[in-house]
């Protein structure tokens, strides 16, 4: 551990963490949605699936010590998460 890096997850990165958990969430509910329809779109599905996956690593990832990456997931997919809630 350097000096001044947080022992403990800052809420910002709890925020960025379920903010990515509720995208993935969002991701895997589309992607059951369309392989259930009659004619899935296969490219959808391969989309939604990597980005689904993308996103979980990048979860699994994010240390407590990387604000730029916190703010970064807050920032761009923020304003996903609060559009899906309405």
């Amino acid at each position: 551990m350097t000096h001044g890096e947080p022992r403990e997850p800052t809420v910002r990165h709890h925020v960025a963490r379920d903010t990515l958990g509720l995208v993935i969430s969002w991701l895997d509910d589309r992607w059951l949605d369309e392989s259930r329809h009659p004619a899935p779109d296969e490219q959808l599905i391969v989309y939604l699936r990597f980005e689904a996956e993308r996103l979980t690593r990048l979860q699994q990832d994010l240390r407590v010590s990387d604000h730029d990456a916190v703010e970064q997931i807050i920032d761009e997919y923020g304003p996903l998460v609060r559009a899906l809630e309405d």
